[in-house]
């Protein structure tokens, strides 16, 4: 799992914690990196933080997502793919 986030943002504040608080592991990378920014917008095509990336699904935003991001953790579909791996 990869989040994508930026220090001074609530909503990702408020994902580290979800996450925390349930011992999901993550890999995090922070979206005030140039090189960080490039690969959110070659991938998905946003700038939005944060970006959660569960398997093979993206989504885009905490607070929206809530359930769909409870929903993939639940179903099971922490497995790794290519993003993962780089």
């Amino acid at each position: 799992m990869t989040i994508y986030t930026r220090a001074d943002s609530a909503d990702c504040r408020a994902l580290k914690l979800f996450l925390d608080a349930r011992g999901v592991p993550y890999r995090e990378l922070d979206a005030r990196h140039p090189g960080v920014r490039h690969q959110m917008f070659q991938r998905y095509g946003v700038l939005v933080v944060p970006i959660v990336v569960i398997g093979r699904q993206a989504f885009f935003g905490f607070a929206e997502n809530r359930a769909a991001i409870e929903r993939a953790l639940r179903e099971g579909v922490l497995r790794p793919t290519e993003e993962d791996r780089t």
